[in-house]
């Protein structure tokens, strides 16, 4: 009787245990709040690039920045959502296709053409980077043989 009232007493405690790791608030990288201040920063960091990349006026500023922290906005709310993975690609492409043709009307074309530039030259550097280290995990050395039978 009394092992059963201990074995009880453990299990209590270990459950407990479990249950308030679990009753934690959500994880930094997806708690809505700094998901929402992240979103607004890369806005305005995106803006701030654009403005001394492409030399917006002040009127045209004021336009990008409020298209990117639209896209911001939309972002965040589509990657909240939970939706299936085709769903949420299908938004994000259609929050990407928006933001592309507000730019576009804000821009000069002399503008719009040098952010195709600059878009263009960012892949090619992102695609050398990661041609450099493998993808995400880093550098993983020659691949190992596999023993031939003899």
């Amino acid at each position: 009787m009394n092992k059963h009232i201990l074995l009880l007493t453990v299990c209590a405690v270990l459950g407990a245990g479990t249950l308030q790791a679990q009753s934690k608030a959500p994880a930094n990288d997806r708690d809505p709040v700094k998901m929402e201040e992240r979103a607004q920063e890369r806005a305005d960091q995106r803006t701030e690039e654009l403005v001394r990349e492409l030399g917006l006026n002040a009127e045209q500023a004021q336009k990008v920045g409020q298209i990117n922290s639209a896209f911001a906005q939309g972002m965040t709310d589509v990657r909240a959502a939970g939706l299936e993975d085709g769903a949420r690609k299908e938004k994000m492409h259609g929050l990407r296709q928006q933001r592309e043709a507000e730019l576009k009307a804000v821009l000069t074309e002399a503008q719009y053409a040098k952010l195709q530039e600059l878009r263009k030259a960012k892949r090619v550097e992102k695609q050398q980077h990661k041609g450099q280290h493998h993808g995400k995990g880093g550098h993983r050395g020659p691949a190992m043989e596999k023993p031939t039978a003899q």
